[in-house]
This record gives C-alpha cells, sequence and structure tokens, in this order.
C-alpha cells in the first residue's frame, strides 16, 4: 500500500499513480506543484470564508433595504443571506484548513533533513 506524504491517499503497492491529485510527483519525490496547488487552494479558501462574511455583516442592511422597499419579503431574502453566508464562511473554513495542512505538509518535505553531528 503506498500513500502520499502530502495528502495521505492510498493506492496499491502494485501501480501507483506517477502524480497524486494533490500534485505530489511520487516517481521523483517532488513536492513543488504539491506547494503550488496547496497555495491556490488556501488563497480560494480564504477568499470564500471572507465573502460569506461579508454576506453575514452585510445581513442588517439587506434587511433593513427590504423593510422600507418591500415589506413581504424582507424575512425571507434575510433568512436566505443568513444561511448562505454561514454556509460559505463554514466551508471556506473547513477548505482552508485542509489546504493548510496539504501546504504545511508539502513544504516540510522541501527542507533538507537537519545536519547530523558526528
Amino acid at each position: 500500500m503506498t500513500r502520499c506524504p502530502v495528502c495521505n491517499a492510498r493506492w496499491a503497492a502494485a501501480a501507483p499513480p506517477e502524480r497524486c491529485a494533490c500534485g505530489y510527483e511520487l516517481a521523483s519525490r517532488d513536492p513543488r506543484l504539491a506547494v503550488v496547488l496547496a497555495t491556490e487552494e488556501l488563497s480560494a479558501a480564504n477568499r470564500r470564508w471572507r465573502r460569506g462574511l461579508l454576506a453575514l455583516l452585510l445581513v442588517p442592511v439587506t434587511f433593513a433595504f427590504l423593510v422600507v422597499s418591500v415589506e413581504a419579503l424582507a424575512g425571507v431574502v434575510t433568512a436566505t443571506q443568513m444561511l448562505l453566508g454561514l454556509l460559505a464562511s463554514g466551508v471556506g473554513i473547513a477548505q482552508g484548513h485542509v489546504a493548510r495542512n496539504r501546504l504545511r505538509a508539502a513544504q516540510q518535505l522541501m527542507q533538507l533533513p537537519p545536519a547530523r553531528v558526528l
């Protein structure tokens, strides 16, 4: 059983792929692409949770605007906005955690091992 050191994906020992889905190249043990992909995933996750937070912060503004213009839909629209904001924030935070762990693992593979004192 072969395991990716970046994302812990498993393959049968007989035929592991040349490159994992996370970007780690198993044959050459090169984590550079994995670092690039994890960095992109982390920035996308940060954008997602920030958009969710912005949606949550704008709930009072949306509610006040809808109460003035269309009273019937104010509660439904703001509740939907609140749920979507919470969902986007939660998903973004979870994806950021996974991407941060992958980035940390890939960066550790790029570092040289500590020197031994003889």
